[in-house]
């Protein structure tokens, strides 16, 4: 099991035509799943393939960028929108820096909030660890997302684009 900042990861293991899946905060779900060549396939609708995490150790040398906004409202009362900016910059020697910033707007003004960081990172298998300067680990499960592995790295499930 892979410690993350997330809820949606947890242990798994199979079992013959089964797929038993325990999560983090103690929920099981169990998918029955036939086996197929390269995969596996849920109710003949949803496939699920095995990725391999094709990220080696110390070969980053890219700018990867998350980005999400959203709004909510109703008429007559006023919307809000809120958004946020994760980009980690990783260098071919093993260092990283990162920059997050969330803002809100709303009818009743604007508010950002942001936070720099930089450290050292190291990667095995299907785990990035990112050592900060400040002392703080962190862990994200990583992957190159397949059909664009040359532009988007996933971590815990987030589409990072590269930028540069």
């Amino acid at each position: 099991m892979i410690q993350e900042n997330s809820l949606r990861v947890g242990e798994y293991e199979e079992n013959g035509n089964q797929l038993v899946i325990k999560w983090t905060f103690n929920q099981n779900k169990v998918w029955t799943l036939e086996k197929e060549s390269g995969g596996w396939r849920q109710n003949s609708t949803k496939k699920y393939e095995p990725i391999s995490p094709n990220v080696a150790s110390g070969t980053l040398d890219a700018t990867y960028v998350f980005e999400h906004t959203g709004a909510s409202g109703f008429p007559g009362i006023g919307s809000n929108t809120l958004g946020v900016r994760d980009e980690i910059k990783f260098n071919r020697d093993g260092t990283y820096a990162r920059t997050i910033i969330a803002g809100a707007s709303s009818d009743g003004g604007v508010g950002t909030n942001g936070s720099i960081d930089a450290g050292t990172y190291t990667i095995e298998g299907y785990a990035l660890r990112l050592d900060s300067n400040q002392g703080t680990t962190l862990s994200f499960t990583i992957f190159k997302w397949p059909g664009e592995e040359s532009t988007v790295l996933a971590l815990n499930g987030k589409r990072f684009q590269k930028i540069q």
